[in-house]
């Protein structure tokens, strides 16, 4: 019997309309689900991917047609546009939103994302410029287009480095400040963040590492003033910050759903409630899911990266949809396993990443030279291989990805280098 034919009068809803949502949606349909589905997304524009909002949107190399996900209305999805979700009551099956309006469901796939968090030493109303969402990168484009000037970019994580790599393509003086010593560091380390430090300042970027800002003005034109804690000041023409995000759990705090950094879900991306058990027909997906990776360990990880957005939103699909289907359908719930990856433009170089490079105990170049602009770092966990990350490297990255699948040790210097020599 197909899925179509049990779930044909069933309703699901997706509470996202980013990459994991569509994705799931997609998902749905290819499964066979014949039933009502519903997206729920607060932004009231159609789907669109978010890395290029850094780089191509920015500079003008792409345009919104470009990053569009794909139509919805072929998948015969209802849009609910412009509406948030604020509620949620899963013994009732009810989802509430922010116009008053509710959405009863058998199946939700939460799919809410993040936001990125807010400057708190802003002595102003008036808070520097955020890049997460379309509209954050229409204003920042708008500021940027106009004339060149002087940028400072508070932070130095993938959105503060992409920015100031397009910012300095458009010709704009820019001034990077941030506490960490290198960019990239939480994520990527030290070895990667100073050769990110070194084609920074190689490109004229100014960086003030290990540095905090004390009070920062900005005014209505996105123009501002830091002071900085050794007593220095900044003027700049735009300001704009990437200090971070947070995920979008607000509208679950009243619920039984267990939130904490995020949304917790078992293996297989159904979520679990204040007691940790399961809550059938519901599952998380996307940048707001922390769950248990098989690779990593028993502590939940919640992951910020493209490529597992679209993997989870298809697996979330899957999950819910053998909870209603039942096990007569041939669909079954699987354990989300996949090794994460991701990659970061800036300039002419491409910086790739897979595996969970963050939760290394230690790393170690294994294979190049940074002074090359080709080089493998290799992150190790109680002896695992738990990431890999590099330029110029994307074969010796595929293999390390298929390394850290089967469980393999953090490579010793020898194995290192009779890597190096099989990929010279």
């Amino acid at each position: 019997m197909s899925s179509g034919t049990i779930t044909t009068g069933a309703h699901i809803v997706i509470v996202g309309g980013s990459l994991a949502g569509v994705r799931a949606a997609a998902t749905l349909r290819e499964l066979g689900f014949g039933g009502h589905l519903s997206v729920v997304e607060q932004s009231p524009h159609a789907p669109y991917d978010r890395p290029p909002l850094s780089k191509g949107l920015l500079t003008g190399a792409q345009s919104e047609a470009d990053i569009r996900l794909g139509d919805l209305t072929d998948l015969d999805v209802t849009w609910q546009g412009g509406r948030a979700a604020c509620g949620l009551d899963t013994d009732s099956r009810a989802l509430h939103l922010d116009d008053g309006g509710r959405l009863d469901f058998d199946g939700l796939i939460i799919a809410t994302g993040v936001s990125p968090r807010r400057f708190s030493a802003a002595s102003t109303q008036q808070s520097p410029l955020l890049l997460r969402s379309l509209d954050h990168a229409r204003a920042l484009r708008h500021a940027l287009a106009e004339r060149t000037g002087q940028l400072l970019v508070v932070g130095a994580g993938f959105v503060g480095t992409e920015v100031a790599a397009s910012a300095r393509s458009l010709g704009w003086e820019v001034t990077l400040v941030a506490h960490e010593s290198v960019p990239l560091r939480r994520a990527l380390g030290d070895d990667l963040g100073r050769y990110v430090s070194s084609l920074h300042r190689r490109h004229g970027v100014r960086l003030r590492l290990d540095t905090a800002i004390t009070d920062l003005h900005v005014a209505a034109d996105h123009s501002g003033q830091a002071t900085l804690d050794d007593g220095s000041r900044i003027d700049a023409d735009v300001v704009v910050a990437g200090i971070g995000s947070v995920p979008n759990t607000a509208w679950l705090d009243d619920s039984d759903l267990w939130i904490d950094d995020g949304v917790h879900t078992q293996s297989c991306l159904r979520v679990l409630n204040t007691s940790g058990r399961p809550v059938h027909g519901i599952a998380a997906a996307g940048d707001v899911a922390r769950w248990p990776h098989p690779l990593f360990g028993p502590v939940p990880v919640r992951v910020e990266h493209w490529s597992n957005a679209a993997e989870q939103g298809r697996a979330a699909a899957r999950t819910v949809l053998a909870d209603l289907a039942g096990p007569t359908s041939g669909i079954e719930a699987t354990a989300h396993a996949s090794v994460p990856s991701f990659w970061s433009d800036q300039y002419d170089t491409k910086i790739l990443s897979v595996g969970l490079p963050q939760l290394a105990d230690t790393a170690r170049i294994v294979e190049g030279d940074p002074a090359d602009d080709a080089f493998v770092v290799a992150y190790g966990r109680d002896g695992l291989l738990v990431g890999a990350a590099g330029v110029g490297s994307s074969r010796s990255l595929a293999r390390y990805r298929r390394a850290i699948a089967r469980g393999e040790d953090f490579p010793d210097h020898q194995t290192a280098a009779a890597a190096t020599a099989r990929t010279a």
